[in-house]
């Protein structure tokens, strides 16, 4: 396994993609480790979206300003935040939980109920931004599954996501766009952002140990 902190300073954000198609065993393992990151309570308030066809990321183009980034990349993620997490939604992950824990749904209810309050803690425009946090922290893992895998990435706020929820029919699966991230393989020549010295804290400041 390729030491962490060596893949975390070969990484940067990529500018520019040669259109080198990742292998698809490489997409398998970063889009596994997404699916293991961690997420409050496990409920996984989000999914992604795997976008490879060349034709549809044309389209979203316009959609992300024109951006370089879009241009030439293998694949490009769309990180999705669920629209709400209702009772309905609750009630199906106690009962993967079940399933996958080999337990009966009886002995989850004090669980199912704990979940049921914190979320009734938050008032309706909290809900949203929890949401979104849950997101970032997919994205984080998925950044640093990348560089494991010496997988080129970007992540992206700079789009419309009306627009794009539009182009992609997002709302009608309860969804919203949240951050984008195209990956794919970094062009030496023509990118001048992956010869540039990557620019961090010092430990010292960056990590308070006395206060």
């Amino acid at each position: 396994m390729p030491d962490l902190i060596d893949q975390m300073k070969w990484r940067y954000a990529c500018k520019k993609f040669t259109g080198e198609v990742i292998p698809e065993e490489k997409i398998a393992r970063i889009i596994e480790a997404a699916r293991l990151t961690p997420s409050s309570m496990g409920l996984q308030p989000y999914c992604l979206l795997l976008i490879e066809d060349k034709e549809t990321i044309s389209k979203l183009l316009p959609v992300a300003y024109n951006q370089s980034q879009l241009i030439n990349c293998s694949h490009l993620i769309v990180l999705c935040a669920k629209s709400e997490v209702d009772s309905e939604y609750i009630d199906t992950y106690i009962k993967q939980v079940a399933s996958d824990r080999d337990v009966s749904i009886e002995s989850l209810e004090a669980y199912r109920q704990s979940i049921l309050r914190t979320l009734s803690y938050k008032s309706g425009t909290d809900i949203p931004c929890w949401i979104t946090n849950q997101v970032y922290l997919l994205l984080g893992a998925m950044i640093v599954a990348c560089a494991v895998e010496e997988v080129d990435s970007c992540p992206m706020e700079g789009f419309n996501s009306f627009q794009l929820d539009e182009v992609l029919g997002l709302n009608k699966k309860g969804l919203k766009s949240i951050v984008l991230l195209p990956v794919g393989v970094r062009d030496v020549d023509n990118d001048p952002f992956c010869k540039v010295v990557k620019v961090r804290k010092l430990q010292s400041e960056f990590c308070i140990q006395k206060l």
